[in-house]
């Protein structure tokens, strides 16, 4: 999601190599204010080779 690609890193201590970032406890969850307006809409595309 969203969270993932804007704010969740993956860091490691370089001495001991313990994961540093392991829980939600470690990095911020991202909230309305970190996203943009978004337009969602619709634009169904009729097939012929499915009754749905």
């Amino acid at each position: 999601g969203v969270g993932q690609v804007l704010m969740e890193d993956i860091i490691y201590d370089p001495e001991s190599g313990q994961l540093l970032t392991g829980s939600f406890m470690d990095y911020a969850m991202p909230r309305a204010h970190h996203l943009s307006d978004m337009h969602v809409d619709s634009n169904p595309v009729p097939t012929k080779t499915n009754p749905l």
